[in-house]
């Protein structure tokens, strides 16, 4: 199981391979090596001045913690099921095309997505 901290100074392929934020938009998991079937990565900073702790199992997401350092609307993949909360509340999000959703953050604030 991999676990890495932000802090370690990770290099870009490894990064790639966890998260890409092209074009504002955030994907998880990309391209995962089979040898990191379950793992966790805390502090990965994406586009839009979010930072991410997330964690997968069977190279599935399982959680992912989102920072927001700026208050910009997140742009992710969308996941069946997918349950986004903010201090105990439901966040509602709108569904874009290409299966992705947006929604909007406050500067400061953790929302938590559940699969």
């Amino acid at each position: 199981s991999l676990q890495v901290d932000g802090s370690f100074g990770v290099t870009a392929a490894i990064t790639e391979q966890l998260m890409q934020s092209q074009d504002g938009f955030i994907q998880l998991l990309p391209a995962l090596p089979d040898e990191w079937s379950e793992g966790e990565f805390k502090g990965l900073c994406a586009r839009g001045a979010f930072v991410l702790d997330f964690a997968w199992k069977n190279k599935m997401l399982t959680q992912l913690k989102i920072l927001s350092k700026a208050g910009e609307v997140c742009s992710i993949e969308y996941k069946p099921g997918m349950k986004i909360n903010s201090n105990g509340k439901k966040i509602t999000f709108k569904k874009l095309p290409d299966n992705k959703i947006e929604f909007k953050t406050t500067k400061g604030e953790v929302y938590l997505i559940e699969y």
